[in-house]
């Protein structure tokens, strides 16, 4: 699950709590962040230009 727009925040505090959100929020962010960051950086290695 991804967070795509604060509508979708919106409703993740809706249906699941505020808790649960915070949670899945502080979890969803960094990791896309990191795989984002490991994806470039593998790229990177392999000399891949677009």
């Amino acid at each position: 699950m991804n967070i795509r727009c604060i509508a979708q925040l919106q409703m993740m505090l809706k249906e699941r709590g505020t808790l649960t959100t915070l949670l899945m929020t502080s979890f969803i962010f960094p990791f896309a962040f990191i795989v984002g960051y490991c994806t470039n950086l593998g790229l990177n290695i392999l000399g891949v230009s677009f």
